[in-house]
C-alpha cells in the first residue's frame, strides 16, 4: 500500500492477489487499531533550485480501500474476491504468461462460482462499483477495453524482441508490449 499525490494504491505480485494480500492487510489494519504506516509521496509546487520539492512521509492506511490497485503476474487473472478497491476504484493487472490473449470476462459460467464474474486475458483493467439497496449490498464490475498496445521491439531484425530478450527470460511466449489505457476517473474517497 502507498499514497502518491493523495491517491491510494495497493500493489500485489501474482500469488499475493490470489491470497487476498491487499484486502487482508487492509482488514488487519482496521481490527488492530489502524497502526499500519505506509509511504506517502507528494510534490510541492515550490521549487528549490529549479527542482520540485519532493518528499515521502509515513502515514496511516486509507480507510476506504485503494483508489487504484496494481497487480503484476505470471499466470494470474483478476479475482473479484481479492479486490481491496474503494467504490469506483480500478484495478490494473498485467499477466506475463497470457499477454497475447484478448481481455474478456464471464459471469456465472463456472459451476464452482455460479454467481461471480471472472476475468481473463493478459492486460486487464476492472472497475468495481458498489450497489446498495435497503436490504443488500452487491458489486458490479466493468472490464475496460479502451486501450492501445504498442510493440516495444521490432518483430524481426538485429533489434528484434527475441534477440533483445535472449537469455533474460526463460520463455519467449509472445512479444512484449506497452499497454496504454484511455484516461479513467479516479475513485473519490471523501
Amino acid at each position: 500500500w502507498f499514497y502518491m499525490d493523495g491517491i491510494s494504491f495497493s500493489v500485489e505480485i501474482c500469488l499475493d492477489h490470489l491470497v487476498h494480500r491487499a484486502l487482508m492487510t487492509h482488514m488487519a489494519d482496521a481490527v488492530t487499531g489502524s497502526k499500519t504506516l505506509i509511504p506517502s509521496s507528494s510534490s510541492s509546487s515550490s521549487a528549490v533550485r529549479g527542482h520540485a520539492a519532493d518528499r515521502v512521509e509515513w502515514v496511516g492506511m486509507p480507510r476506504r480501500m485503494a483508489q487504484i490497485s496494481l497487480v503484476s503476474s505470471a499466470g494470474m487473472d483478476v479475482d473479484v474476491s481479492s479486490l481491496a478497491l474503494a467504490d469506483g476504484g480500478h484495478m490494473f493487472l498485467q499477466d506475463g504468461l497470457t499477454g497475447n490473449v484478448e481481455p474478456h470476462s464471464t459471469y456465472g459460467q463456472d459451476d464452482c462460482k455460479p454467481n461471480e464474474y471472472e476475468f481473463f486475458g493478459g492486460s486487464q483493467c476492472v472497475k468495481r462499483t458498489a450497489v446498495i439497496s435497503a436490504t443488500d449490498v452487491t458489486f458490479e464490475y466493468e472490464l475496460n477495453k479502451a486501450f492501445k498496445e504498442y510493440n516495444l521491439y521490432p518483430e524481426s531484425g538485429h533489434r528484434s524482441w527475441k534477440n533483445m530478450l535472449s537469455g533474460v527470460f526463460s520463455s519467449t511466449a509472445y512479444q512484449p508490449k506497452l499497454t496504454l489505457y484511455d484516461p479513467v476517473d479516479i475513485a473519490l474517497t471523501s
